[in-house]
């Protein structure tokens, strides 16, 4: 497969991953999967190179079909924000009547 340097390109990212493969068989995608998924691009190619076409290359579906689940690029980052918080400092923070991610790490007094 040819590698393309256009960032709203699915085929930037080559073949389809395990991830993909292993959704292929599934009838339907979740909220948290499509994040895990966006963690995962981040991790290995930066924010700035996950978009809507890559990730649903990244999992298998049509980019299309990841907004049942995300609204927009905004939507999924703070939906990647507020995963990583719940998985990693639920316990530590005190949670107030949180719209935002923003509002989710004040603590209250």
């Amino acid at each position: 497969m040819i590698l393309t340097n256009d960032p709203n390109s699915p085929q930037t990212f080559g073949e389809p991953t395990p991830l993909a493969l292993a959704l292929a068989g599934r009838t339907t995608l979740d909220r948290r999967t499509v994040l895990l998924a966006a963690i995962g691009l981040v991790d290995q190619y930066g924010p700035r190179d996950v978009t809507m076409p890559r990730l649903g290359a990244h999992l298998g579906v049509a980019s299309l079909e990841l907004h049942q689940h995300v609204h927009s690029r905004e939507d999924l980052f703070d939906g990647v924000v507020e995963l990583l918080i719940d998985d990693h400092c639920g316990e530590l923070i005190v949670r107030r009547s949180a719209t935002t991610w923003q509002d989710y790490l004040l603590k209250e007094n």
